[in-house]
């Protein structure tokens, strides 16, 4: 396929990757002898230069070899699925804060809404992973109300990730869970597994500090803050909401790692 061809093919796979009938124009087009018509004038108008300049077709819109125009109908299928893989695989980015009121971001989604949202809208699971709470925080307990109130619906599992669960630690992992586990009744302790994460044995001090909720595989909040009064209201946080397959396909297995040198809670001693 020399070049010029490439490039009409291509310009004719995005044409029809806009329409929201991808390819069904070209095969009826394929059926009846005569070029397609879209729904836009401009966008027919295009189409029909580009099947003259490939002498598939003629001024009048008859299709002038049935064969060839088949094989070129199979280069748009190619095309028009490099085009769907592209925004597929392209992650979609915004930035989200936290801030002071001196600092003020309109544009900008808050930190806490973004929580929420994430939780709210989960239709299969999550992954939490965070190393610090406030266990008197009211943006917090309102959190963890949504989380108790999802899991006694029945319809999404929780697996989350803290920072060496242990007694008196400045993290206050350990209080935060008993403050959810009070909110939840037995049956749906099934539903929530959680993992302590103590990365400071051996010669070198390590330390575990990301901040991270993950919805469906498919959406993830990747930023600085903390689950704390704080970190939802004053501080300057900033962070990331990723959609995309990098979800799945680079995040996801960096969280299988951490679960497998994480040692696993049992919920029912802490109720």
């Amino acid at each position: 396929m020399d070049h010029d061809y490439a490039k009409l093919v291509a310009r004719v796979a995005r044409i029809l990757f806009e329409s929201p009938f991808g390819l069904t124009p070209l095969e009826m087009a394929a059926s009846e002898g005569r070029m397609p018509i879209l729904n836009d004038p401009t966008r027919t108008r295009i189409l029909k230069s580009c099947l003259i300049q490939l002498d598939l077709c003629d001024r009048e819109g008859n299709i002038l070899d049935l064969a060839e125009f088949q094989i070129f109908m199979h280069q748009v299928q190619g095309a028009l699925w490099a085009y769907t893989d592209v925004k597929t695989l392209t992650p979609r980015i915004q930035l989200v804060m936290t801030e002071p009121d001196w600092i003020r971001q309109s544009k900008l989604r808050r930190t806490e809404d973004v929580f929420r949202d994430l939780i709210q809208t989960a239709t299969d699971n999550l992954w939490i992973v965070n190393p610090f709470f406030s266990i008197d925080s009211p943006q917090v307990m309102n959190l963890f109300a949504l989380i108790a109130s999802r899991l006694q619906q029945g319809s999404i599992s929780i697996r989350l990730i803290l920072r060496r669960v242990a007694p008196n630690r400045r993290e206050f992992a350990l209080p935060a869970l008993r403050r959810l586990c009070s909110m939840l009744p037995g049956h749906c302790l099934s539903q929530l597994k959680v993992y302590s994460l103590d990365l400071n044995e051996g010669a070198e001090r390590q330390t575990f500090h990301s901040k991270i909720i993950v919805q469906d595989d498919r959406a993830a909040y990747i930023g600085s803050a903390n689950w704390t009064e704080s970190s939802l209201q004053r501080a300057v946080e900033l962070g990331v909401l990723v959609e995309g397959a990098v979800i799945q396909h680079q995040l996801i297995p960096v969280l299988q790692t951490l679960l497998s040198h994480a040692e696993p809670i049992v919920l029912e001693t802490l109720q």
